[in-house]
């Protein structure tokens, strides 16, 4: 009889856990779900881009958390770049959910999450996703830049641009672009261009470069005379 009671306490104590971890995986989810705050401009249709079109909608309904939630992925993702560890403890399949949701509670405790994100990488967790983290901070990203009119804009030229060079590029970018539009430029150096500046603007690409010229005259030469 002693053993018999002590069997049932034990599957009883087991059976409880096991309500307990179903609860908290829907519990998370319904709540992170409920949220319906606005969708992005242009929604990514990939598994990535669901997961964050609903932190998009959490962080955007009530109060209004969109700037802060986007520093905190911003922060969580240099996290995992500067830490293989951490890396490994979120992207390995290896590794329990409940402790990569640990991993996350000692994370917040150190660089601060908001509620939004806190969950949305703990559901990422429970729902074997954590791969994917990378993935969708930079669908967030991109969903966050739109609907704070920002573009990313790559200037690369074949050498260093001065100060007033880079003025120059910046203003006629701008002009493109619209006032109302915030540009964020990185100037790269590619000494292969010969001369000139390529400039990727958000999914646009304008190659000036002497390289380019020389490609375009060289298709010339080689065109058949009609």
């Amino acid at each position: 009889p002693t053993q018999q009671c002590g069997f049932a306490r034990k599957h009883s104590m087991i059976s409880a856990l096991r309500t307990g971890l179903r609860t908290q995986r829907a519990v998370s989810a319904r709540h992170f779900a409920a949220a319906a705050g606005r969708k992005p401009k242009a929604v990514d249709g990939t598994l990535e881009g669901r997961y964050a079109t609903a932190l998009f909608s959490a962080a955007t309904s009530g109060k209004d958390n969109l700037k802060a939630v986007y520093g905190d992925l911003q922060n969580f993702r240099t996290a995992m770049q500067d830490s293989k560890e951490f890396r490994l403890a979120m992207e390995s399949p290896g590794v329990d959910y409940k402790i990569k949701i640990q991993v996350i509670d000692d994370v917040t405790k150190k660089i601060g999450l908001s509620p939004e994100s806190q969950n949305f990488f703990k559901i990422l967790c429970e729902n074997k996703r954590s791969f994917m983290i990378e993935k969708c901070i930079d669908v967030f990203e991109s969903y966050y830049r739109d609907e704070m009119g920002q573009i990313v804009c790559r200037v690369t030229s074949a050498a260093e641009l001065a100060g007033p060079q880079k003025d120059k590029v910046k203003t006629a970018l701008q002009t493109r672009a619209g006032a109302d539009k915030q540009l964020i430029v990185d100037y790269d150096v590619n000494p292969g261009l010969l001369g000139g500046i390529v400039v990727k603007m958000g999914d646009n690409v304008f190659d000036f470069s002497v390289n380019a010229k020389l490609e375009r005259l060289q298709s010339t030469l080689l065109a058949p005379i009609a």
